[in-house]
C-alpha cells in the first residue's frame, strides 16, 4: 500500500497543478500581488483529498477483487489435479500441476509478500501436488522401462532423457542419432521415446522439442508439424513453438499463410535478436517461395539487420540465408549487381561454408553462359570462384565441369580437357562429367572417343539429355559428311 499511497500522492500534486500555478509562486517580480480567496483555496484541497480517498478506495476494491479472482482459479486448478489423482491419469496431473504453478504465481504477484490483508484467505503453494504427482509419475515410469524391456545402456539413456529438461542435452542426441545411429540410438526409436515422455510428462517442453524435431530430422513434416500444435496448446506463448509450427508448415497458399502468421507473432512480441533473425528468415523464404519478392526482400533485409557477423557466430548461418533470399529476390527483380554483392557478402562472411561458396561460382557461372557469347567479366569472376572450389578436399567435380565448359565456350580445347579430365577422376560415373568430357572430345575431332563417352554417360543415366543431343549431332555430323561413321 506504501507504493499505492506514494502514486496517489503525485497524482494529487498534478491534480492541484493549476492552483499552484494560479498561486502565482513563479510569477515575475513586477506583476502586482494577487488577493486569493481562502475559502476557495480550502475547497480545492478537501476536493483534492476527496479524490484520493475514493481513489485508494477503488484501487484497493480491484485489488481484492484480483486476488478473489486468483484464489478460485488455483484452488480450481488443485481441484482438477485431485480428480486426475483419482483417476490415476498421469498426463492430466502434469497439466493440472503445471496450470496450479501458473495460478499460483499470479495469486502471490496481486499482493507483495506479507501484504495479504487478514481478512482475504491465503494459500499454501502446490508443494503437495508436486510430491502427490512425481510418487505418481516413478510408478507409470517404471511400470514403462519394465515394459519397454531395454538393455543396461539404453534403460540408462532414458533415465538420462527423463533428468534433463534443457534443449541442450537432447540436441546433442538428436546430433548423434542422425548424423551416427549406433545399435539403440536412432532418430526412429528416439521418435518413439519422446512420443511416450510428452504423454507423461507434458508439461515439459524439451520432450515436445525432442519428438517436434526426430520428426522432423526423418522428413515427416506433417508429423512435426501436428506435434507443434499440440505444444502450442500448453505452451502458447513459446517463441520456440510458434517458430517450429512456422518451419513445419506445408508449401501451399493456406500452409504459408499460416506459417507467416506465427512468424508475425513472434516478430511482433519480441525484441530479441536472435528470434527476429530467425524469424525474418523464414518470412522472407516464405514470401519468396509465395511470389512476392517485394516482402522477401524486405524480410531479409530485416534479418540480416539483426546480425552484426563479427560477433553473433550463431546467427551466421541464419544471416547466409537472409543473404540467398535476398539474392534470389533481387535477381528476379532484375537486379543482378545488388544480387551478386549479397551472394558474395554472404561467401566472404561465412568462408568455410562450402555451400555459400559454391553459389557464388554457380550464380557467376550461370551469368557468364546465359546467352550464346561469354560476358567476360562475369567469365572471369567464374573462373576465380571455380578455382577456389578446385582447392577444396575433396575438391567438387561440379566446379571442374563448369570451368572445362568455360574454356569450350572460350574455344580453349586444351584447358578444357584437362578440367574434364580432372572432373573425371573425381567423379568417374557422372554423367555430367561423361558428356563434358566427349564434348571436349568431339570439339577436338576425335569424334569416335566423344562417341564412347556419349553412350556411357547413357548406361549411367537413360533420360540425360546432353548426353543424347550430343549423339544427335554425331550422327547429324556423319550423315553430312556420308562417311557413316566417326574418327578418332
Amino acid at each position: 500500500m506504501k507504493g499505492t499511497r506514494r502514486w496517489m500522492g503525485w497524482w494529487v500534486l498534478a491534480l492541484l497543478a493549476p492552483v499552484t500555478l494560479l498561486c502565482g509562486a513563479a510569477a515575475p517580480q513586477t506583476h502586482p500581488q494577487t488577493v486569493y480567496d481562502t475559502a476557495e483555496l480550502k475547497t480545492a484541497w478537501r476536493a483534492a483529498a476527496d479524490a484520493r480517498a475514493q481513489a485508494e478506495v477503488r484501487y484497493e476494491q480491484d485489488v481484492r477483487l484480483a486476488y478473489d479472482r486468483a484464489f478460485d482459479e488455483y484452488h480450481a486448478t488443485r481441484r482438477a489435479f485431485l480428480a486426475a489423482t483419482a483417476s490415476n491419469d498421469v498426463r492430466a496431473m502434469n497439466i493440472s500441476l503445471g496450470a496450479s504453478d501458473q495460478a499460483y504465481a499470479r495469486l502471490c504477484a496481486v499482493y507483495p509478500a506479507g501484504a495479504v490483508p487478514a481478512d482475504l484467505p491465503t494459500a499454501s503453494p502446490p508443494a503437495d501436488l508436486r510430491a502427490a504427482y512425481l510418487r505418481a509419475a516413478a510408478v507409470a515410469r517404471a511400470t514403462w522401462l519394465t515394459q519397454l524391456r531395454l538393455d543396461p545402456a539404453a534403460a540408462k539413456l532414458v533415465r538420462a532423457m527423463m533428468s534433463h529438461p534443457d534443449f541442450a542435452y537432447h540436441t546433442a542426441l538428436l546430433d548423434r542419432a542422425g548424423s551416427n545411429p549406433t545399435g539403440t540410438l536412432s532418430l526412429a526409436w528416439l521418435t518413439t521415446i519422446y512420443a511416450a515422455l510428452v504423454q507423461q510428462e507434458p508439461c515439459t517442453l524439451a520432450y515436445w522439442y525432442g519428438l517436434g524435431s526426430a520428426y522432423y530430422l526423418q522428413g515427416q513434416m506433417r508429423a512435426a508439424n501436428r506435434t507443434m500444435h499440440q505444444a502450442v496448446e500448453l505452451f502458447p506463448d513459446s517463441l520456440y513453438v510458434h517458430y517450429q509450427l512456422a518451419r513445419t508448415c506445408g508449401q501451399d497458399a493456406n500452409e504459408t499463410a499460416r506459417a507467416v502468421a506465427h512468424l508475425r507473432w513472434i516478430t511482433e512480441r519480441t525484441q530479441d535478436r536472435a528470434w527476429l533473425c530467425k524469424a525474418h528468415t523464414e518470412l522472407a523464404r516464405r514470401y519468396l517461395s509465395a511470389g512476392d519478392t517485394t516482402a522477401a526482400r524486405h524480410s531479409a533485409e530485416l534479418a540480416i539487420a539483426q546480425i552484426n557477423p563479427a560477433r553473433d557466430a550463431a546467427l551466421l548461418p541464419y544471416y547466409v540465408t537472409a543473404r540467398r533470399t535476398q539474392c534470389t529476390a533481387l535477381l528476379k527483380a532484375g537486379q543482378t549487381d545488388k544480387a551478386i554483392a549479397a551472394l558474395v557478402d554472404a561467401a566472404r562472411t561465412a568462408p568455410r561454408d562450402v555451400r555459400i561458396q559454391q553459389a557464388v561460382a554457380a550464380l557467376y557461372f550461370s551469368l557468364a553462359t546465359a546467352d550464346e557469347d561469354v560476358n567476360q567479366h562475369y567469365e572471369e569472376q567464374a573462373m576465380t570462384w571455380l578455382k577456389k572450389m578446385t582447392q577444396l578436399s575433396p575438391a567438387p567435380a561440379d566446379a571442374y565441369v563448369q570451368l572445362a565448359q568455360l574454356c569450350l565456350r572460350m574455344q580453349q580445347a586444351q584447358e578444357a580437357e584437362a578440367y574434364a579430365t580432372q572432373a573425371l577422376a573425381c567423379a568417374p560415373a557422372s554423367p555430367s562429367v561423361l558428356t563434358t568430357l566427349a564434348f571436349v572430345y568431339r570439339a577436338q575431332g576425335r569424334t569416335g572417343t566423344a562417341r564412347t563417352l556419349f553412350e556411357k554417360a547413357l548406361v549411367f543415366d537413360a533420360t540425360c539429355a546432353a548426353a543424347r543431343e550430343g549423339l544427335n549431332q554425331l550422327d547429324a555430323q556423319e550423315a553430312a559428311s556420308g562417311t557413316g561413321k566417326t574418327k578418332e
